[in-house]
């Protein structure tokens, strides 16, 4: 039978992407890496990694080895949790949530844990997609998007919806399209979308889809989507959680508009059973939308 010591190293190699760090993250020395991988495709008789110096890519072998690496990985962890006393108030919790949706969620689980310290919160940023690949592969166990996940293994439910935000400079008093056409979008990861929404509500036939309009700048972090705005530089639809937690919104006029909000959806494993201190979270989580 396969050594899980080697799984485990083999795993954790593959989402670091670097031996060295496979190596801290474990607490083994590097070499101690390399001879588990060596074990491994030596188990197997297979090359699982082509090295190109201090990078390396996957073999057809190497992928598979992987995903088997994370389903055994993933039962083992879900068999010793059911062997213990399932508290509310004890264990890890890996979560997830776009960059907006984090400025709300992430705060609130900081003060859970406070309160219960034996809670271990793992929380990841990450692009709606990116989580739900994340569910799939067992790398996370609840997670909260805005696009509406459509797979087998995804159970999703609305938790509540979060409202747009039309940005733009202080000094203008009104949002006349004109004056959006001249300042120009400054556009975001989500950006597009948004402004899609926004826009087409707010404007109608005015708006002409995103490829005739200005395009003033794109930054893509979320701690200043807003600044460029605030300096006057252009416009941008982003969701109330980001306006919120600017600390110049005095530099701002912002619009919202009653039909333009974004759906968030809370989504886990179809068919897995999370532990208790994840239900309890997820009833918390609804009322932070």
């Amino acid at each position: 039978m396969v050594n899980s010591n080697w799984l485990k190293t083999f795993a954790t190699l593959v989402e670091t992407g670097h031996f060295t760090r496979t190596a801290e993250r474990l607490a083994m020395t590097q070499p101690g890496v390399t001879q588990h991988i060596k074990k491994l495709e030596s188990y197997y008789k297979a090359e699982l990694i082509e090295r190109h110096g201090k990078q390396f890519e996957l073999t057809p072998a190497g992928h598979k080895v992987y995903q088997f690496a994370l389903e055994w990985l993933g039962k083992e962890r879900d068999l010793k949790e059911q062997l213990v006393i399932d508290d509310p108030f004890l264990g890890s919790c890996r979560l997830a949530s776009p960059g907006a949706l984090s400025l709300k969620f992430y705060p609130r689980l900081l003060a859970w844990q406070a309160c219960h310290p034996e809670l271990s919160i793992h929380f990841e940023v990450a692009p709606n997609q990116r989580i739900i690949q994340d569910i799939i592969h067992d790398r996370v166990d609840l997670g909260w998007v805005t696009s509406l996940p459509d797979h087998p293994q995804i159970q999703s439910d609305c938790v509540g919806q979060m409202p747009l935000c039309l940005v733009t400079p202080g000094h203008l008093s009104g949002a006349d399209f004109s004056e959006l056409q001249t300042l120009g979008f400054i556009n975001h990861p989500d950006g597009f979308h948004h402004a899609e929404l926004m826009l087409s509500s707010c404007y109608g036939s005015l708006f002409q889809g995103m490829a005739r309009l200005k395009l003033s700048g794109t930054i893509n972090q979320l701690g200043m989507l807003i600044d460029p705005v605030a300096e006057g530089l252009g416009f941008t639809v982003v969701p109330q959680a980001v306006v919120d937690h600017y600390p110049n919104s005095a530099a701002l006029t912002i619009l919202t508009h009653p039909d333009v909000k974004e759906s968030v959806y809370q989504i886990r494993r179809s068919y897995k059973p999370l532990a208790a201190r994840y239900e309890k979270i997820i009833e918390l989580s609804r009322g932070w939308v």
